[in-house]
């Protein structure tokens, strides 16, 4: 009778593990060192030998420190102001540990930004002349109008924004500004006068056409009032009679009424009459 034997599955399992080859694939590799090429490390060690100086000459040397700052075209802006706000930036590190005192590093928008935030100017222009000079060239925003509120006066410009408050006693020396005077509820708010626009420009309309026939109208004025009266605009006059306009009416046409209403029938008379009302076209009212 033929014996049978049994084979162990576990010893049979280890076997056949042995007898797995080696999958070259997944047998580690030994890790090959680059080589960096002894040229490449000269190249490396040359530009931070000069790197090192060139950077310090630019950027460290005091050669391109600001010493000189020269400001061009202010007319009424304290230049002391200007200078203030450049000194304060040129404080300020830009690229550490490097201050914008350094004429290369100054940064010359974040500086017009800055004067433009403080001042309304009309241009600015920042121009850096090598090695250590600084050279600013400033444009006022020229003055459109004088705004009366109370007994407060201030010069506006073409936007309206203040831009200057005046001493009650230098007006007769600018009176090339026509005056406003608000009798109306406050208009100033922040730096701003926020009156209708339409009253703005009928002032300066005004102002213009009078300045431009003196022939026909000789008078002086004294200032223009923006009252509590709806689209309704008085002129005062030196001497003579208040004028009363009407903001949405044609300002070429009231002037003509009143050229002809003053050369036909008061003549003379003109500076003697209390008012005169232009407001309901050719119905023309005076007292």
């Amino acid at each position: 009778m033929r014996k049978t034997r049994k084979r162990s599955f576990l010893k049979s399992k280890i076997n056949r593990k042995r007898t797995i080859p080696n999958n070259p694939f997944l047998a580690n590799k030994k890790k090959k060192k680059v080589k960096i090429p002894l040229r490449y490390k000269l190249y490396t060690l040359a530009f931070i030998i000069i790197a090192l100086p060139v950077g310090w000459f630019f950027l460290g040397c005091q050669i391109w420190n600001i010493d000189n700052i020269d400001i061009q075209g202010l007319t009424r802006t304290p230049e002391q102001e200007i200078r203030s706000i450049i000194t304060d930036q040129t404080q300020e590190k830009k690229m550490l540990p490097v201050s914008q005192k350094n004429l290369i590093i100054l940064d010359n928008d974040e500086l017009k930004n800055k004067l433009n935030s403080t001042y309304r100017f009309e241009k600015i222009d920042i121009k850096k002349v090598w090695p250590n000079k600084l050279l600013l060239t400033i444009q006022e925003k020229p003055y459109t109008y004088i705004w009366q509120e109370a007994d407060r006066y201030y010069y506006a410009d073409e936007d309206n924004y203040i831009l200057k408050e005046i001493e009650a006693s230098n007006l007769k020396e600018n009176n090339k500004y026509p005056i406003i005077l608000n009798k109306n509820k406050n208009k100033i708010t922040g730096d701003k006068v926020n009156a209708e626009n339409q009253y703005i420009q009928t002032v300066l309309t005004i102002n213009d056409e009078l300045k431009k026939r003196t022939t026909d109208f000789t008078f002086a004025i004294d200032k223009f009032i923006i009252t509590k009266e709806i689209n309704t605009l008085k002129l005062t006059l030196t001497q003579g009679p208040e004028i009363y306009f009407d903001i949405n009416g044609s300002i070429e046409e009231q002037l003509n009424n009143l050229k002809d209403l003053k050369q036909t029938k008061l003549k003379n008379n003109f500076k003697d009459k209390e008012y005169i009302d232009l407001r309901y076209g050719n119905r023309i009212y005076y007292k």
